[in-house]
């Protein structure tokens, strides 16, 4: 099985960038939101979620990092889409509250590594070489 990881994390980037059955969707410049419409789009062609678009306790107007861990389907996932379409409410609710602080280089990393920690465990767990 081919998996697809969406991210705008740099450090998981770097961390995953030479296994050969993961391809992977890249730009630092991404936002959070970004990386949920990137999904929506891919799910509508016919991917299917691999893990949660709001995996994590860290709320999505506090992080500016995502990653998300899709797969090639048959079929539609329309289950995953709505899940998508939540988030991506959730996403814009959030940030209408309160917008993303500009966090110090400190804290971005901080959560550069909260959000490569959780993939990275699970693309070991799925053992993606």
């Amino acid at each position: 099985m081919k998996f697809t990881l969406v991210t705008n994390n740099i450090d998981l980037y770097e961390k995953i960038k030479e296994k050969k059955d993961l391809e992977i969707i890249f730009d630092e410049k991404y936002t959070y939101g970004d990386i949920l419409d990137i999904v929506k789009k891919k799910l509508q062609e016919g991917y299917e979620l691999s893990t949660h678009p709001l995996c994590g306790s860290i709320k999505p107007n506090e992080t500016p990092y995502r990653s998300v861990l899709i797969t090639k389907s048959k079929e539609i996932d329309f289950n995953g889409i709505i899940i998508v379409d939540e988030a991506i409410e959730t996403y814009k609710k959030f940030q209408n509250n309160l917008k993303t602080p500009l966090w110090i280089d400190r804290v971005l990393k901080d959560f550069r590594t909260i959000d490569c920690n959780i993939l990275y465990q699970t693309i070991e767990k799925l053992g993606i070489e």
